[in-house]
């Protein structure tokens, strides 16, 4: 990324017609609209004590800088060459897709446990935004990318539909569920739309909206509801069949569908009769990197049994297999992947109101980096503490909070509206949103694909730090810069959808 945009730098500044370009800087009141963002951080220069950080930080934003620049003051992109760059980007899209399924059917001889290690060289955040974001211009733009080639019209998208399932990219999804509901909003409340199918869209709204709402009660139904014991959880003296007395710790919380996990367990006969079924021993980890005594505890639990040498024996083979895996609750082997994430964010929750611990739990984690994050807002909140000390400051954060996070998982706060607030105060929260909102005001010809893109990045501002990486900041930067400032406008109301036509 890094190469691409030197590259169009160096293509820029060889190009020459300097005094051009300067006339469209002076006219564009939008590009400084984009330009302010990274103006924001060389300001936050000025009260930051770390400027090594701000340097690197500063760095990694240029092409909030660069490419609005590049492509606002050259030649314009016409529609056959629009169609060039969407379906490099296609293709490139689609080939990372079969790399990721290539490593999941195990082909390449390495066993895939966690679904996030089918990225390849971007975080699976942003990986699902780019499959999202692909998905919505193979369907926005088919006629001019897909002409003659029906067949591809249809299964490019149905694919990378899979693709967001198969691999577990539930932001993308997330995302391109907003996009479809936003965009069928806008179009069924315009005035061209008849009455009808008014009506009969917003029933299939309605049931796009309720779905969702529906799976998710029932999915927390399942995790609260009560399994039938043979056995009381109160009763602390008791022993196994063979004679072995359990263990229980009853200050713990921690409960696996209702069960308590650390109540009657029996520690010799349970790690005997575990490695008699399995080759990865009782202290070893499981494919996860989670303890195999906690996934066999927590196995057990979420059935309803004692954790003892019996009930060990009474697992299946799969059952075996899932818990080497790291599959922690019974639950997760007969549903599908989305109720088992939502099943799971459940859990993170309630394991983290329990216990205090986040670890590992994305969602738990999260809420660790806001609290963190607002507690350095509180103590920053007109100024912020500038751009190189917000790294630092979040360090110090954990350690006034004797946080319980270990030191691999102290990070930022996978927030972009927070991580403003509190690197520029409310003044620079205020200047990034409206740098946000003022875009959609300013660009009529392209409203409704610009919007589209709009309601990606704002969503993804929300869960991840999109804009403190190069993989995030360039997507944004790229996609904002092309369709606010680098496209000719569309002849007519051909928007891009002919080429031959729009060339006309």
């Amino acid at each position: 990324m890094s190469i691409g945009q030197l590259i169009l730098a160096g293509n820029w500044l060889i190009e020459f017609n300097f005094k051009s370009k300067l006339n469209i800087l002076k006219s564009s009141p939008l590009l400084w609209v984009l330009f302010s963002v990274y103006f924001l951080h060389l300001i936050g220069f000025s009260w930051s004590s770390n400027i090594e950080y701000a340097l690197k930080d500063s760095r990694i934003k240029l092409p909030l800088l660069i490419l609005p620049l590049i492509i606002s003051t050259s030649k314009k992109i016409n529609a056959r060459e629009l169609k060039i760059i969407f379906l490099i980007y296609l293709s490139t899209i689609l080939i990372l897709s079969l790399a990721s399924l290539y490593k999941l059917l195990g082909l390449s001889n390495h066993t895939i446990i966690d679904k996030r290690d089918l990225s390849i060289y971007i975080s699976h955040i942003r990986y699902g935004l780019n499959i999202a974001f692909a998905i919505f211009l193979s369907l926005r733009f088919r006629t001019l990318l897909f002409k003659n080639a029906h067949f591809l019209a249809i299964t490019i998208p149905i694919w990378l539909i899979a693709c967001l399932f198969l691999f577990e990219l539930y932001t993308g999804l997330i995302c391109l569920l907003a996009i479809f509901i936003s965009l069928s909003i806008v179009y069924l409340f315009s005035k061209r739309v008849s009455l009808s199918w008014k009506l009969i869209g917003l029933v299939i709204l309605f049931f796009s909206v309720l779905s969702p709402i529906y799976i998710t009660s029932k999915v927390y139904k399942d995790y609260t509801r009560e399994i039938p014991l043979g056995y009381d959880q109160t009763i602390r003296v008791a022993y196994t069949l063979n004679g072995e007395k359990y263990w229980h710790d009853v200050k713990s919380k921690e409960k696996e569908n209702n069960v308590y996990v650390e109540r009657y367990i029996a520690w010799k006969e349970l790690e005997k009769a575990w490695n008699s079924r399995s080759v990865y021993g009782f202290r070893d980890t499981d494919k996860k990197g989670n303890y195999i005594i906690s996934t066999v505890t927590r196995f057990l639990s979420s059935k309803g049994l004692k954790k003892d040498s019996t009930n060990i024996y009474s697992l299946t083979p799969d059952e075996v297999k899932a818990i080497e895996n790291g599959t922690a609750n019974v639950y997760y082997l007969h549903h599908n992947k989305v109720e088992n994430r939502i099943h799971k964010i459940f859990y993170e929750i309630d394991h983290y109101q329990q216990t205090g611990i986040a670890n590992g739990y994305s969602l738990a984690m999260r809420l660790v980096y806001w609290k963190t994050c607002w507690r350095i807002i509180k103590n920053n909140l007109i100024y912020g503490v500038g751009t190189g000390d917000i790294k630092d400051h979040f360090a110090h954060q954990y350690e006034l909070d004797e946080t319980l996070l270990d030191p691999k998982f102290r990070k930022r706060a996978h927030n972009q509206y927070l991580t403003f607030w509190a690197t520029f105060g409310i003044v620079g929260l205020l200047l990034f949103i409206l740098s946000l909102l003022i875009p959609l005001f300013y660009n009529t010809d392209f409203k409704k694909i610009y919007f589209a893109f709009w309601v990606l990045v704002c969503l993804s501002f929300i869960s991840e730090d999109t804009l403190e990486t190069q993989a995030g900041v360039t997507f944004f930067a790229l996609f904002n810069s092309l369709f606010l400032l680098g496209l000719k406008k569309p002849n007519q109301e051909l928007h891009y959808t002919d080429v031959k036509s729009a060339e006309q």
